[in-house]
């Protein structure tokens, strides 16, 4: 079941980094795509995967710290670096024209 949800989670592009660089200069595709893989990784320990878009970056800035925080405590261990990619992933993603 958790391969299904992780199939539909968007895939980051060199547009959604170009775009993704008004908030996060030195972002890149790879970080984008390595943010993706901690996502689907680490976060589906605890609860199935959101789209990207289920939430504004605002909200997203708020939620990654805290999930963190959580998955810090059991066995899931995500450090700092890790957090930032998946905040920065799911900040990018979310940010989509409309």
């Amino acid at each position: 079941m958790i391969g299904c949800a992780a199939s539909k989670i968007a895939i980051p592009t060199q547009a959604d980094a170009d775009r993704a660089k008004s908030k996060f200069p030195d972002i890149t595709v790879a970080d984008l795509s390595e943010g993706k893989i901690l996502y689907e990784e680490k976060c589906t320990t605890c609860h199935g995967l959101y789209k990207p878009t289920s939430h504004s970056a605002e909200a997203w800035h708020s939620i990654v710290p805290e999930m963190t925080r959580k998955a810090n405590k059991n066995t899931t261990k995500i450090d700092s670096r890790q957090e930032k990619l998946i905040l920065q992933y799911l900040v990018a993603m979310g940010d989509v024209p409309k």
